[in-house]
């Protein structure tokens, strides 16, 4: 399941879902034909792992839940394995979607939210492996569509901590505009909801570059709510908006320790304000 880092050169990794061309029954004949059907397979390899499922995981359209096989989660299983012994690994989950889906989740897109999807699976329990898994998207066509599911859906890329560690620390040429506009920023959701609105990514994508360049800089989110929203929103709605955009900015490659959240209910504002610390 973040900005991603280019994949470094001279590591060997490679995903593809193959659909195979269409095949006729053997048992055809004439008007008894029965209608052709596509073979989908599934396969990561880096390195020293390397794994091939019969039958990929899959998304139902316009959702994020992850539909698997049996031969998806023992590959998922055994990923896990290989990550939390190989620390200096990073793996880049990058989820698809299409622009005619309906996104009904917390995340800025459907994409973001499969690769979210898988990343939760492949944590489970270690939660050591969670700082090398990092999610981004990727809009795309239907080509992986097949009658209304999204075959596989979510791309893997690995590379290497140090080469990423490389990149987040060099300071961005405008650290100091990116800053002032980064202190500056207000983000105002609807009544009653803590759903982002999509107008301000921009915004968030300025801050999250600065973030990422200036590594020892934190950024704290303090959430607003009205006393009469609370009453329509179970949980503390301020704290909620606080953290959708905490959560867009982690899944965009923003270290979660960067990231303090506070929330304020039964004011007169429904915003979330920044201030880089």
């Amino acid at each position: 399941m973040s900005k991603l880092v280019p994949p470094i050169s001279g590591i060997a990794c490679f995903l593809w879902v193959t659909l195979w061309s269409w095949w006729l029954s053997s048992n055809k004949f004439g008007q008894d034909s029965q209608s052709a059907s596509p073979s989908f397979s599934f396969s990561v390899a880096h390195d020293g792992f390397q794994f091939e499922a019969n039958e990929p995981f899959y998304f139902l359209r316009s959702d994020a839940v992850a539909y698997m096989s049996d031969d998806a989660v023992s590959l998922l299983d055994s990923l896990a394995n290989y990550l939390s012994h190989h620390p200096d690994e990073v793996l880049t989950l990058t989820g698809t979607y299409s622009t005619d889906e309906t996104n009904k989740t917390v995340h800025a897109n459907l994409g973001i939210a499969r690769a979210e999807a898988l990343k939760e699976f492949l944590v489970g329990e270690n939660k050591n492996v969670a700082e090398n898994i990092k999610t981004a998207s990727q809009q795309t066509d239907n080509t992986l569509l097949y009658t209304g599911k999204w075959m596989g859906g979510v791309n893997f890329t690995f590379s290497k901590a140090t080469a990423e560690k490389e990149v987040e620390d060099t300071p961005a040429p405008n650290a100091e505009k990116a800053s002032a506009q980064a202190a500056d920023l207000i983000i105002t959701f609807a009544q009653g909801s803590y759903e982002l609105d999509k107008s301000y990514l921009p915004k968030l994508g300025e801050l999250r570059d600065y973030l990422r360049s200036n590594p020892s800089e934190v950024a704290t989110l303090h959430g607003f709510s009205q006393k009469e929203e609370e009453k329509v929103q179970s949980g503390d709605l301020a704290e909620l908006r606080a953290k959708a955009v905490r959560r867009y900015l982690v899944d965009n490659g923003v270290r979660r320790k960067q990231i303090k959240v506070s929330g304020r209910s039964a004011s007169t504002a429904h915003h979330v304000e920044v201030i880089i610390e």
